[in-house]
């Protein structure tokens, strides 16, 4: 290799999701980021409910149980009622901010359904069904809901159009292009045809979404025009960095940021924008800036996921920065044999961390084989780790499967205290 210093050159690579809060957690009916508030969200639920007659011919609706809760750690319940011999139900729903919770319907002990309710101030939603719904979707009328059922059925249909794009002619970039654009114009039209609603502001941060990359001055446009109480806000300002910065550079992408994050008026968001001007930084390459700005993460939002985010990021930009020496790694291989960096002076070395069956590593796996295939013969020594710690699953994964290289069995999985010397999460 001349004149290579005798040490490892290591390519890591993460097949796990690193950003948290993607989309505030109570929208998605987690734990809200931090310390949980006050209620201060009140809605409405009614309805009536039937068992089908194919099932119990009785007249007798009474029993079924109607559950609104919001998840995580401790499970809070937001409402709840229990029909009448009618399968007449009512109950207010309160909750500590708008957004999607999940909902529960069971009798006698066995969930009959299981979805999402939108629950904001003043929504006053009404479901009439019978029960089991089979193939057919639980209609919960109210504006809210009816603004969240346009957003999933729109998704819908663009999911089935590519599909069928798909499995017809393949890929041609002007179709899929034109699938895009078109599916993102109508969820950005979702503002005005239900303004004010949760649904039309997540609509318009997936459209935001989707048309990054295809056009980033639409992106960035639409982006600055979402406003910032928004439930979207936060992903939208995320999109419109990352097409800044393919656009116009890192530093416009950071400033962008910036101003983003001060008008932001949500905790949670200014937290998400910090996290962004985190990343901002690394891709300015000014690592110092950026452990600053993640130490700054940490001290205004000690607790929750937002300061283990934080701890993450300063241990990678303490320790994983590129042109550090890589940490030690040393393990038994799945045909008990001993892999060590130290051994493998002067090769590249590219150091993997999967989960056996992942759809991410399923879909990399070629591109993965064709790196390795594109080296002469002892330049690259590619090591697979599994944070699986059932060592007969990744077996079983491998069996009869093309994944060259050397092969390692974490049995702690991610708390392996190679995993997190590597800061895998």
């Amino acid at each position: 290799m001349g004149s290579w210093p005798r040490r490892a050159f290591v390519l890591i690579f993460y097949r796990m999701r690193y950003l948290i809060c993607l989309i505030p957690a109570a929208l998605l009916g987690l734990a809200a980021c931090g310390e949980p508030q006050d209620a201060a969200v009140r809605s409405h639920l009614s309805g009536r409910l039937a068992l089908d007659a194919r099932i119990d011919s009785s007249s007798d609706q009474s029993g079924f149980e109607v559950l609104v809760a919001r998840g995580g750690d401790d499970v809070d319940t937001l409402g709840y009622a229990v029909t009448d011999a009618d399968g007449a139900f009512a109950t207010d729903v309160v909750a500590p901010e708008r957004g999607i919770y999940p909902l529960l319907i069971s009798r006698g002990g066995t969930v009959l359904h299981a979805g999402e309710l939108v629950v904001a101030d003043a929504d006053t939603a009404v479901v009439n069904a019978t029960l089991p719904l089979g193939n057919r979707l639980l209609q919960v009328r109210s504006p809210e809901n009816a603004a969240w059922l346009a957003l999933r059925n729109t998704k819908a249909q663009y999911h089935q159009t590519l599909t069928r794009q798909l499995q017809g002619v393949g890929y041609e970039e002007t179709a899929v292009r034109n699938a895009v654009m078109q599916t993102a114009r109508i969820l950005w039209s979702m503002r005005e045809t239900f303004p004010g609603t949760v649904g039309s502001e997540l609509a318009a941060a997936e459209a935001v979404a989707m048309v990054g990359g295809w056009d980033d001055s639409l992106a960035v446009a639409w982006a600055e025009a979402v406003p910032p109480a928004d439930a979207g806000y936060a992903d939208a300002a995320s999109v419109a960095r990352q097409a800044t910065a393919r656009r116009d550079g890192p530093e416009a992408a950071l400033a962008r940021t910036r101003a983003f994050q001060a008008r932001a008026t949500h905790p949670e968001d200014q937290a998400r924008l910090q996290q962004e001007i985190v990343l901002a930084y690394k891709e300015l390459g000014e690592p110092d800036s950026a452990l600053a700005a993640a130490r700054r993460l940490a001290a205004d939002f000690p607790d929750g996921p937002f300061a283990e985010w934080a701890s993450r990021a300063s241990y990678e930009l303490e320790n994983l920065r590129p042109g550090m020496p890589a940490p030690d790694f040393t393990a038994q291989t799945i045909d008990s044999t001993t892999v060590s960096l130290q051994d493998l002076g002067g090769r590249l070395v590219l150091l993997e961390f999967y989960v056996p069956g992942s759809p991410v590593y399923l879909r990399e796996l070629q591109t993965r084989n064709a790196l390795g295939s594109a080296f002469p013969d002892g330049v690259l020594e590619i090591i697979s780790v599994s944070v699986e710690q059932d060592g007969a699953l990744t077996e079983a994964f491998l069996d009869g499967r093309a994944v060259p290289g050397r092969h390692v069995v974490l049995p702690a999985g991610l708390d392996d205290e190679r995993a997190r010397r590597y800061n895998v999460n």
